[in-house]
């Protein structure tokens, strides 16, 4: 069961055609934070002699999500990193039955090392309408900056292990259509390397609707992975999947998912 259509067919009411004053200060805020403080920051580059920035393409498709690339963007500096980020959420579910609405996620991080940690905090919007709800026609009001994203991405690797955890917010900006919901959405995906080209592990992963207190899904199982020349690698995760039905009692199904990654 694709989590999306339970929160679809919710009655949606109330809906707006026009922004408010508040929601207009917010985007502004967002522009000057998301595009002046990042340009302050990286003008000042760790080395001025080469280009140590790094780009990667990561491809994932599952059974709940769809098909969702992603592009990341590292920039040295001092002592830190400077992040940037990019998701292009290709489900139809998040857009208007004719196909308008579609939703995009960007945002700007900092990642530092701490010994066999690379910690990545970030701040991230959502536009489109993922948080806002749907009026009693199923039509969405598509917005700028409709929900703000702060969340964490870590990676720990060594001879032995690794791990991958991952957890972030999504709360409404932009109150179009009531009513609104917000989300919890984290993962953790700790794993053994069986030498230099392959690892496993396992992969606990929750789709919390904070707002109704309810997990949309929970996935317990396993992943196996292989890497290529250090630092191509190709990822399947497979388990059960546990979501709610009409009822709300809890219904097992399956879950799988892709992940390719592509540094250039």
């Amino acid at each position: 069961m694709c989590f999306v259509n339970k929160y679809i067919e919710f009655e949606k009411i109330a809906f707006s055609l026009k922004p408010t004053l508040a929601s207009n200060r917010i985007t502004a805020y967002i522009f000057t934070v998301f595009f002046l403080c990042p340009a302050l920051i990286s003008a000042q580059p760790s080395d001025t002699t080469s280009d140590r920035s790094t780009f990667n393409l990561q491809i994932n498709q599952d059974n709940s999500f769809n098909f969702f690339p992603v592009v990341s963007r590292t920039i040295p500096l001092k002592k830190h990193d400077l992040t940037f980020y990019a998701i292009f959420w290709t489900s139809p579910a998040f857009t208007n039955p004719d196909g308008s609405g579609s939703l995009i996620e960007a945002g700007v991080g900092m990642g530092f090392t701490k010994g066999n940690w690379y910690i990545n905090p970030y701040l991230g919007f959502t536009h489109g309408m993922f948080t806002n709800g749907r009026d009693q026609n199923g039509q969405g009001r598509p917005s700028l900056s409709e929900a703000i994203v702060p969340g964490i991405i870590t990676f720990m690797k060594n001879e032995k292990l690794e791990a991958e955890i991952f957890c972030s917010l999504y709360k409404n900006l932009r109150k179009e259509v009531l009513p609104v919901t917000n989300y919890l959405f984290c993962w953790i995906l700790p794993g053994i390397r069986w030498g230099k080209y392959f690892s496993s592990g396992l992969h606990y992963e929750q789709f919390i609707d904070i707002s109704g207190d309810v997990a949309v899904y929970s996935r317990y199982g396993i992943y196996g992975k292989v890497t290529f020349k250090d630092k191509y690698d190709l990822r399947l995760s497979g388990g059960l999947n546990y979501s709610p039905d009409g009822a709300g009692n809890k219904v097992q199904g399956d879950f799988y998912k892709l992940t390719v990654n592509i540094p250039f």
